[in-house]
């Protein structure tokens, strides 16, 4: 029972202890309380006052007749079925009775109910009462430690972005002037990637972009590495632009990496239509990068039949 407030043991906890309940009652009893935590520790607690006063009621019952000994009390089982004992004969139920009765007041002063949970006072609280109560603060919901919420759509499908991106090695452009301060600045941009620092590759590369052709192979690279930048960066949007214009520079040393890298920022995007398309392209080239782009695209074909709805 979720939401006792210890009634029943008020109401039949005296009565079922002293053995004045009928079977069936205490049985209904019994049910209730071996499932009820608060009845089952406030029944506890009365049994241990009851304890006290035990020698007081049998000394009393000796008095009016000597030749009916005491009858033993109901046994408060922790959570077992014990067969309840006969009941008392009259007097010792009547002396049993104002026992309860006490134990009752004494029950109701020793303990109380704070939040719906059985709390003892403490010994030295005073007996004053406060003259501005604070009022209880409010049971906060229990919640499972290990439930995590179940990842979206779009994480599942950022989770399969391949962001390893690939080192800088020298090469020789095709129609690059070497001697112009354009291609410097390039190869001052491919430094700064390989050691880390895109922030200053992107200052050198920025020049290069600015300063020549679309088309002019400089440039070209110089798109490539700033939308590497940039997708590392996660500058999605940027990112994809520099991918697509090394792209429409057409055949180029990084036309192939150009559409791997742009597949993987759509994914980001959460783009998975376009990033399957841009995948289906890298592989029609058969480059170093097919082997990745094939493995990728039979991952997002598999999401693509998950319940959820990918772009």
């Amino acid at each position: 029972m979720t939401e006792c407030n210890g009634g029943p043991v008020e109401e039949f906890g005296a009565l079922y202890i002293t053995g004045q309940l009928s079977d069936e009652e205490a049985a209904s009893f019994e049910d209730h309380y071996f499932a009820c935590d608060q009845c089952h520790e406030l029944l506890l607690v009365l049994r241990q006052i009851q304890e006290g006063l035990q020698e007081q009621v049998t000394s009393a019952a000796r008095l009016e007749s000597a030749s009916a000994p005491p009858q033993p009390l109901r046994i408060v089982s922790r959570r077992t079925s014990e067969t309840p004992l006969r009941k008392p004969s009259f007097r010792v139920a009547v002396w049993g009775s104002i026992a309860a009765a006490l134990l009752l007041v004494s029950v109701l002063a020793l303990v109380k109910f704070e939040n719906g949970s059985l709390v003892r006072p403490d010994n030295n609280t005073s007996k004053a009462a406060s003259p501005n109560p604070v009022p209880p603060e409010p049971i906060k919901p229990k919640t499972k430690v290990d439930q995590q919420p179940a990842p979206s759509a779009d994480q599942q499908l950022a989770s399969l972005a391949d962001l390893q991106l690939p080192v800088y090695q020298p090469e020789v452009l095709r129609g690059s002037d070497s001697s112009s301060p354009q291609h410097t600045a390039l190869n001052n941009g491919l430094k700064s990637y390989a050691g880390g620092d895109c922030n200053t590759s992107l200052n050198h590369f920025k020049q290069v972009i600015d300063a020549l052709p679309n088309k002019n192979p400089d440039v070209i690279a110089a798109n490539f590495y700033s939308g590497l930048c940039r997708l590392k960066a996660h500058d999605l949007l940027l990112a994809q632009t520099h991918f697509e214009k090394a792209i429409a520079a057409g055949d180029s040393p990084q036309l192939e990496a150009s559409e791997y890298f742009l597949a993987q920022t759509l994914i980001l995007k959460s783009d998975a239509t376009s990033a399957r398309n841009w995948l289906r392209k890298t592989i029609s080239l058969h480059g170093d990068y097919q082997q990745r782009a094939e493995t990728q695209l039979s991952h997002l074909v598999q999401i693509a039949h998950r319940p959820w709805n990918l772009r």
